[in-house]
């Protein structure tokens, strides 16, 4: 896409890989010619105000006094040729949006892939959706039906990284599907539970799926917060809602037989709405 597009955005559910596959891209096409490729992670950016300097602080570009600060952002990269990888655009999408058109309007010679829960909706965009991992078929019970499946081979690999000798066979087919089905195939759930199998067996760990926000803790304690546990994924995309998706969102995931009147702040149940903001 990047051959024919000069913005490509992937987007998708959170935790489903966007990130990770926007560093395998600019690492494939690392190969020292030009003037390279440039990660600048937003996440931690609070303020869509800051996000030209904080590009130009990554792309070790100075600012002026009294200049703003995309003034010289723009004419250091006017004559660079660069892929620029803007990290999750999803809360400052307006400013991501409004840089990247400048970017393509006055820097003939940059190419930026974005990653963001929605496009970032401007005319030179071309948008690709992360898909969720392979699974397997439902009600799998082979080794056959299993193996290959990228979703199952994500989980077995991680689960190898927590306990010896995990190997799919006869025993753990159905259970190892299962769990992949259970999780939607989403890459960073997928990981979340594995790493509960130093303290579980692959059949406790599908007794517990489904107690998801308990069960999917303990992400890499070095990755962004809310990938530490699904709660916090899950946090970070209804907080990037609206109040009036919020509503909606709170009414939607009132069920018949519920204990409470009141439908809890983020439903499980969910989750597929509000990551993708629909």
């Amino acid at each position: 896409a990047l051959e024919s597009s000069r913005l490509v955005t992937l987007t998708g559910a959170g935790g489903v890989g966007k990130s990770r596959l926007a560093v395998q891209v600019a690492v494939e096409l690392l190969d020292g010619s030009d003037d390279g490729v440039w990660l600048v992670e937003l996440a931690p950016l609070a303020d869509p105000g800051l996000l030209a300097s904080e590009v130009a602080s990554a792309m070790w570009v100075r600012e002026q006094p009294g200049r703003p600060v995309v003034d010289a952002l723009l004419d250091a990269l006017s004559d660079r040729r660069l892929l620029l990888v803007l990290d999750n655009c999803e809360h400052v999408r307006d400013a991501a949006a409004e840089l990247a058109n400048e970017l393509l309007r006055s820097c003939p010679g940059v190419v930026v892939l974005a990653t963001s829960r929605e496009p970032l909706a401007i005319a030179a965009e071309q948008v690709y959706r992360v898909p969720s991992l392979d699974l397997p078929p439902p009600d799998a019970t082979d080794v056959a039906d299993v193996a290959g499946r990228s979703a199952a081979e994500l989980f077995l690999q991680r689960a190898a990284q927590h306990r010896s000798a995990v190997t799919l066979d006869a025993r753990n087919a159905a259970a190892v599907a299962a769990i992949c089905r259970r999780l939607d195939g989403i890459p960073l759930a997928i990981e979340l539970a594995a790493a509960r199998l130093a303290s579980l067996s692959i059949e406790e760990l599908l007794a517990r799926v489904d107690q998801r926000f308990r069960l999917l803790t303990g992400g890499d304690r070095t990755g962004l917060p809310r990938h530490q546990t699904l709660r916090a994924l899950i946090d970070w995309s209804y907080d990037l809602l609206t109040p009036a998706e919020q509503l909606a969102l709170s009414r939607l995931s009132t069920f018949a037989g519920a204990s409470r009147s009141r439908p809890p702040r983020r439903s499980q149940e969910a989750t597929e709405l509000t990551n993708g903001r629909r």
